[in-house]
């Protein structure tokens, strides 16, 4: 049993001296060749260094999702959701994110004004020339190139189809354990990236905003013109009644009794229409009016923002390898060759 161990640890130990003698040629390689190696690490670096991307600035918004859904309210508007107008099912973060991320947030945004620069134009605009699209449809699309974005049209429509693409890949929503979420702004310019953020976040609110209250509208409009409608009924039946006890006064006929108790009963009812309408309405109009969308601002970007930029320590080390590998690659094709022609030469 010693024995066998024996004869393992020296074939261990020839295999290591074995494995030192074949790369002992490598070594020397690399020795011979130090300073060549040395000029291919430094060339990759500089590479490197020029290639690096440009920092990002990250505009980041923190907005507080309220569920609704469990609550019915307290006091009128729990009143006002027992009669049934209004939705409580509130606002998810797959909602936010499907809403914020659609063409037709993203066009509303890029139809706002904002300041890049000191100079005031639309983003639209700002954005063309942030990415020198400007210089390269000068050339070829002359007709996008004199386009106003503002101005609705075929070119506006072409412009969507360039920019949609390209700031959706500026955003990006996120949700973290304590369920508030993150819109998340990212682009090389700092002014872009803020006003790009802010007017994320306020086209969903605002979109949020009035569709939360689009069918209570409706409902308003067509209960404000039923309620017309009763007014005029209760003042036409309001007069016949007035007329008919003044022709029937001291009668004592069962016709003009009956006529009499009709007239009170249509009163009547419609006195409790208007009456129903009217706090139905006044109810509705107070949700409209006390309308606000489930959402809340945590937190807002504010200059200087975070920038994210690649480490330039690791690609210093990154390049560094990938030149002394590519100098070394080389290093051996060259003595591959030398020894090719060598044995040629011999031969």
């Amino acid at each position: 049993m010693v024995n066998n161990n024996q004869k393992e640890d020296q074939e261990k130990e020839l295999s290591l001296i074995d494995l030192l003698i074949k790369l002992k040629p490598i070594f020397f390689l690399v020795k011979r060749n130090v300073l060549f190696l040395g000029i291919a690490v430094i060339l990759l670096c500089a590479v490197g260094v020029l290639r690096r991307p440009k920092g990002k600035y990250l505009a980041t918004t923190t907005v507080l999702l309220k569920d609704e859904s469990q609550g019915g309210g307290s006091g009128l508007m729990s009143l006002v959701s027992a009669y049934g107008f209004g939705s409580q099912s509130g606002i998810t973060f797959d909602k936010f994110k499907g809403i914020g991320s659609s063409d037709f947030i993203i066009k509303s945004v890029l139809k706002k004004k904002g300041s890049v620069k000191g100079k005031e134009d639309v983003i639209a605009h700002h954005l063309i020339k942030h990415w020198k699209l400007d210089k390269a449809w000068k050339k070829s699309r002359k007709n996008l190139f004199e386009a106003d974005y503002s101005v609705a049209g075929p070119n506006q429509d072409t412009i969507n189809l360039i920019l949609l693409p390209k700031v959706k890949k500026l955003i990006s929503m996120s949700e973290s354990k304590e369920k508030l979420l993150r819109v998340i702004v990212t682009s090389e310019s700092e002014d872009l990236a803020l006003i790009v953020s802010k007017e994320i976040v306020d086209e969903v609110i605002k979109f949020f905003k009035i569709s939360s209250v689009a069918d209570d509208v409706n409902t308003k409009n067509l209960l404000e013109a039923r309620i017309d409608s009763l007014q005029k009924d209760l003042f036409r039946t309001e007069q016949e009644y007035a007329d008919m006890k003044d022709q029937s006064y001291q009668t004592v006929k069962s016709k003009g009794l009956l006529e009499n108790i009709r007239a009170e009963r249509n009163l009547r009812i419609l006195n409790e229409m208007f009456l129903e309408a009217t706090k139905q309405f006044e109810l509705i109009n107070f949700k409209i009016l006390n309308n606000n969308p489930s959402i809340s601002i945590v937190d807002t970007p504010n200059t200087p923002l975070r920038m994210e930029q690649k480490s330039l320590l690791v690609i210093l080390i990154l390049y560094s390898m990938l030149g002394f590998i590519l100098g070394f690659v080389i290093l051996l094709i060259k003595t591959y060759y030398k020894t090719v022609l060598n044995f040629l030469k011999e031969d």
